[in-house]
C-alpha cells in the first residue's frame, strides 16, 4: 500500500467511527482519496516520484487527527439531515393512515379522545419542528454554514419527538375495537419509520463523537 491508500484508509476509520465501514467508505472520504490522487499526480508532473508525490499531497492536505472531526460532522449532518425529511414524509401521511381505521368519532371529554387530542397535538408540532429544520438545514446553510449544535440540537429534537409519537401511536391503535389490520397499519407507517428516524438521530449524534468546534475549519464551509 502506498503512502495513500494507508491515509485513506486510517482516515476511513477515523471518519466512518468502525474500522470497516457497511456500504464503503462516506461520499466525503472518497472526495478526498480523489483530491489527494489528483494531487499526486501534479507533484509527478513537477518530476517527483510516486511515493515522494504521494506524501507531499498528503502533507499538504492535512493530518488525519486534525480533519477527521470536521469531516465526521459533515457525514453527520447528512444523515440527520435525511432523517428529518423520513420525518416529515411520516407525519405527512398520517391522516391518511388514520382515516383507515374505519371508527366512530371519539369525544373529546373522554380519555381516548383525549389522547387523539394530545397525538394530533404532538404530531402537528412535530411537523411544524421537522418544515423548520429542513430549512435549517438547507437554506441556513448559507448564513451559519455547519454548526455542531445544528446537529445536536436537531437530532435531539427528533429521535425523542419520533420516539414520543411511536408510543403515542400504538397507544391509539389499542384503543377502541383493534384489530390485525389497525396493528398492521400502525407497525408499518408509524413504528417502521419512527424506528428509522430515531436510529439515524442518534447515528448522527454519536457519529459528531466529541463536542469540540473541528479544529480544521471545515464547520465554516
Amino acid at each position: 500500500m502506498g503512502p495513500v491508500d494507508v491515509y485513506v484508509r486510517d482516515f476511513t476509520r477515523a471518519v466512518s467511527g468502525r474500522r470497516t465501514p457497511r456500504g464503503g467508505p462516506p461520499i466525503i472520504v472518497t472526495e478526498a482519496h480523489d483530491h489527494l490522487l489528483d494531487a499526486t499526480e501534479s507533484w509527478e508532473r513537477k518530476g517527483y516520484d510516486r511515493r515522494t508525490a504521494e506524501q507531499r499531497a498528503i502533507a499538504e492536505f492535512g493530518d488525519v487527527e486534525q480533519l477527521a472531526p470536521g469531516y465526521r460532522s459533515v457525514v453527520a449532518f447528512d444523515i440527520v439531515r435525511r432523517s428529518t425529511w423520513v420525518l416529515l414524509v411520516t407525519l405527512m401521511i398520517q391522516p391518511f393512515v388514520w382515516d383507515l381505521r374505519r371508527q366512530e368519532p371519539l369525544p373529546r371529554d373522554t380519555s381516548i379522545g383525549a389522547l387523539k387530542h394530545v397525538v394530533e397535538t404532538i404530531g402537528m408540532g412535530l411537523l411544524v419542528g421537522g418544515a423548520l429544520a429542513v430549512l435549517t438545514l438547507t437554506i441556513g446553510l448559507r448564513w451559519w454554514g455547519i454548526r455542531t449544535w445544528m446537529i445536536r440540537s436537531t437530532a435531539a429534537v427528533l429521535a425523542a419527538g419520533s420516539a414520543l409519537v411511536m408510543v403515542l401511536g400504538v397507544a391509539m391503535a389499542l384503543t377502541g375495537t383493534t384489530t390485525i389490520g389497525d396493528l398492521a397499519l400502525v407497525g408499518g407507517f408509524v413504528c417502521v419509520p419512527m424506528t428509522l428516524v430515531v436510529g439515524l438521530s442518534v447515528r448522527g449524534w454519536l457519529r459528531l463523537g466529541s463536542p469540540r468546534r473541528d479544529p480544521a475549519g471545515i464547520l465554516e464551509a
